[in-house]
C-alpha cells in the first residue's frame, strides 16, 4: 500500500471510530436520564433535589448501568 492510500485509509478508520463512540455516549445518556428509582430498595430519585442528585450513585455491573441512593449504597 501506498503512503497515500494508507493514509487515507487511516483518516476513515478514525473518523469511523469517533461516530462509534458518540453512538454509544449518546445511548448511556438517554440510559442514565431514563433512571428514577434505586435499583436494590426502588426509592423514587427526585430530581429536583439537590440532595439526591449529590448523593445518589451510578455503577456500572456487568455492563449494565445501576442507580444507587445513599442509604443502599
Amino acid at each position: 500500500m501506498n503512503r497515500k492510500k494508507r493514509r487515507d485509509f487511516n483518516k476513515s478508520m478514525k473518523s469511523k471510530t469517533a461516530a462509534d463512540e458518540m453512538i454509544d455516549m449518546n445511548e448511556s445518556i438517554q440510559q442514565i436520564a431514563s433512571m428514577s428509582m434505586c435499583n436494590n430498595c426502588k426509592e423514587v430519585l427526585d430530581k429536583k433535589n439537590d440532595h439526591h442528585l449529590d448523593n445518589w450513585r451510578i455503577s456500572v455491573v456487568d455492563e449494565k448501568m445501576i442507580l444507587l441512593c445513599d442509604s443502599c449504597q
